[in-house]
């Protein structure tokens, strides 16, 4: 575009410079009305074509200010896309963070039902052994077979290490 308009102000200065010469010509010799008539005829071409460079110069001003509408456009289009995908991306990480919670809340929540459910059982044993005891207790004391058993029904088996007598410790 800034060639047309670059061409049509040199049409329009060198029409500027002959428009004096045109008006100066004497009249009074045929060659001088002759110069004169070939004077305003370039001057006549030349408005002429700064006419059409002017009206193409209006056409690109129409185009350019259509491309840049266009270009606001796809920036905004893109931005809007840059925002779906930050939301998106956003949306993910807390899905992630929320399915870790949710797999420590599972863990969690499998942790505390077996502790309740040892605890039920440790409860139902003592509960047995409490009931054996005073039972026992008409019958007098429990071997220490007895004791073992009733503490495995317990505690579970003991290991070697956990069977054998303490040793003194105070140096024998």
């Amino acid at each position: 575009m800034a060639d047309v308009v670059t061409a049509r102000k040199r049409l329009e200065l060198h029409a500027q410079q002959l428009r004096p010469a045109a008006a100066g010509i004497d009249e009074a010799t045929p060659e001088a009305l002759s110069w004169r008539a070939a004077l305003e005829t370039e001057l006549a071409e030349l408005d002429r074509q700064s006419g059409e460079l002017a009206g193409e110069e209006a056409r690109l001003r129409q185009v350019v200010a259509g491309l840049e509408l266009r270009l606001r456009q796809v920036l905004a289009r893109r931005n809007a896309l840059m925002a779906g995908y930050e939301a998106a991306r956003a949306r993910v990480e807390v899905g992630q963070v929320l399915a870790d919670v949710r797999a420590r809340d599972t863990e969690l929540l499998r942790a505390v039902q077996d502790a309740e459910r040892r605890v039920a059982q440790t409860r139902a044993v003592a509960d047995a052994l409490e009931g054996r005891a005073a039972s026992r207790g008409a019958l007098g004391p429990a071997s220490d077979e007895q004791t073992r058993r009733e503490e495995e029904l317990l505690w579970g088996p003991a290991t070697e290490e956990e069977r054998r007598p303490p040793r003194d410790e105070g140096g024998a």
